[in-house]
């Protein structure tokens, strides 16, 4: 049996985004929470 994927929640995502921001530099934050939010359950449809 195919096991399900692990998917990444939005929460990851942030940190992740955040981490690499103090390392590289950049804006906090996001731009459009809907767009995130999008991309994150798209994978999940598919």
């Amino acid at each position: 049996m195919k096991k399900e994927p692990r998917w990444l929640n939005q929460k990851i995502v942030l940190t992740i985004h955040l981490d690499q921001v103090k390392q590289h530099g950049g804006s906090q934050g996001i731009r459009d929470q809907g767009l995130l939010e999008s991309a994150l359950d798209r994978p999940k449809n598919k």
